[in-house]
């Protein structure tokens, strides 16, 4: 899979992580509009833009999705549905549906990622057309030379240079720009009724002030990116509705609460500009305005319950719909992770062992203790066959639970029924000694090793055993035939590596010397190396 299809599947799992985010903070907003904080909803707004945006994310104990887990398992235990049948859909996902995804729908994927960046850039190309467009027109507008809009830009410095400005092409007050913002007012604006122009005009400051200009780019970018989310464009209408309702409610704690009959009548007596989407800038206009004016009309001081509620779902929202489960550690857990380590010898002719490419060793006592090996046996042929007929019971339990239909339990079986001839003709799959019944890595799973001391770093290396608790073959042969046991990979000097793979020791032996032969005849290793290589290679 590429870079961009990866990209393109990571945009896809945030923005369904979003949804439910999204859900979330509509369902607070219809329930708690006109009795918290208007900027509580801003807040809860900002959390969804920066999951959306950013592709980290944090586990939580707390998460939605850990209680979801922990609900299945609970599930799971409660119908009796064991382990060996949660590894029967581990291997049908590790092998059917992977084999399907290196198939034909590698194409079917990369299609779906040009429709995306498709659909991005027409979305890009439409803000950015409108954008430019009313620039445009902003551009033919003049300063407005009257003394009352002095004396108000006098009353309220800020760090940015703020003109007012006025335009025959508008319809409404609006403010554009990032750095230096303008104020834009239509020519037919009222000049001598002041009251009604410091409403027009505390409210457009409280845009400037917030940095609205720059959250609706933000906000373009996101819609842009997650275009194909119905609930990121219901998102995008809800939250240009929020940062006016929390400007009216801005502009009614400035002036007093007996000023929202006056302040809502403004409102209505604006004319509606309908040919305008006010995508990247904020204006005054009637958008939602009977959300507006409700919302206004029902403005009052703040309870100390009030804000109380609003910061814990400041806290609790995103803490709950925006981070990830948490996996529970313990050491067995650890100990079962792949882990690619390298063995040497110090000068006394003792093993040593490595996890971090060499930077670090230790002793094989102290990385037992750090990756303790469970213990296992292996199965017989009469043993496994007897456990695979409960196992057959048991999956079969599982037809129209959760995720499971007959195909899947049928499969399952088959792959257990494979496994069983492999073990009739020879091939040997652990088990744990103590614990379940699950299959476990087959015969000759290699201990990570490396040749001792060579300078050059030509070296012979594996990849560490697989969970005894999962799959049932080597991680280093996760694509081969089960059957085969033994494998062994060379890193030569210049970067390249070979691996063998064979089913007895013999051939494996035989093969991997026969190279080392060709190298010494090239040149690429040395016979002391060579020596290193099959001395560690021989206690397999």
């Amino acid at each position: 899979m590429s870079w961009s299809e990866d990209f393109a599947m990571s945009v896809l799992d945030k923005s369904l992580s979003a949804a439910v985010l999204i859900i979330a903070v509509v369902v607070i907003r219809s329930l708690a509009l006109n009795k918290l904080p208007k900027r509580t909803f801003l807040v809860l707004w900002g959390v969804v833009i920066c999951h959306l945006l950013f592709p980290v994310s944090i586990a939580s104990p707390f998460s939605l999705y850990t209680g979801i887990d922990l609900l299945e398992q609970a599930f799971l235990k409660s119908n009796g549905f064991n382990r060996a049948a949660a590894s029967a859909n581990t291997d049908l996902s590790h092998g059917t549906e992977q084999g399907i995804a290196i198939g034909e729908p590698g194409a079917s994927l990369s299609l779906v990622t040009v429709f995306w960046l498709l659909g991005m850039c027409a979305c890009v190309l439409f803000f950015a057309v409108g954008y430019i467009k009313n620039r445009r027109e902003f551009q033919t507008s003049l300063p407005v030379e009257k003394e009352c809009c002095t004396r108000w830009l006098s009353e309220h410095p800020t760090s940015r240079s703020v003109q007012i400005r006025q335009c025959d092409l508008i319809q409404t007050p609006l403010t554009y720009g990032v750095f230096r913002p303008v104020v834009l007012l239509p020519s037919i604006t009222d000049w001598t009724d002041e009251t009604k122009l410091q409403y027009i005009l505390t409210h457009e400051f409280v845009h400037i002030r917030r940095c609205d200009a720059l959250t609706k780019l933000i906000l373009a970018f996101v819609v842009s990116v997650h275009w194909f989310n119905p609930l990121v464009w219901v998102m995008y209408v809800l939250v240009n509705r929020d940062i006016e309702i929390s400007c009216d409610e801005a502009v009614v704690k400035s002036f007093g609460v007996s000023h929202k009959s006056a302040y809502a009548m403004t409102l209505i007596n604006m004319e509606e500009s309908k040919s305008r989407l006010g995508a990247l800038y904020s204006s005054f206009s009637k958008n939602s305005i009977e959300e507006r004016i409700v919302s206004i009309m029902k403005i009052k001081k703040t309870s100390s319950m009030g804000v109380a509620i609003a910061l814990t779902l400041m806290i609790a929202v995103p803490v709950v719909f925006a981070t990830d489960t948490v996996g529970v550690s313990n050491p067995e857990q650890t100990s079962s992770e792949q882990v690619a380590v390298t063995l040497t010898k110090d000068e006394g002719g003792s093993s040593m062992v490595s996890t971090d490419g060499g930077e670090t060793w230790m002793n094989e006592v102290e990385f037992q203790k750090l990756y303790p090996v469970h213990e296992i046996e292996w199965w017989t042929y009469d043993g496994y066959k007897a456990w695979l007929e409960q196992e057959k019971v048991a999956l079969q339990s599982l037809v129209n639970a959760p995720g499971w239909s007959q195909k899947r339990v049928d499969d399952a079986i088959k792959l257990y029924e494979e496994t069983l001839e492999l073990i009739k003709k020879g091939s040997k799959f652990s088990k744990l000694v103590e614990g379940d019944d699950n299959v476990g890595y087959a015969e000759g799973s290699l201990y990570p090793v490396d040749s001792a001391g060579i300078e050059t770093e030509s070296a012979a290396t594996a990849t560490m055993y697989s969970n005894p608790e999962s799959t049932g073959t080597t991680a280093a042969a996760d694509s081969i035939d089960p059957a085969v046991s033994y494998s062994w990979v060379v890193n030569l000097e210049n970067g390249d590596t070979k691996e063998f793979v064979y089913a007895t020791k013999q051939e494996l032996n035989a093969a991997v010397e026969a190279f080392c032969d060709e190298q010494i005849k090239a040149g690429r290793m040395e016979r002391q190396e060579v020596e290193n290589i099959m001395e560690e290679l021989q206690p397999m």
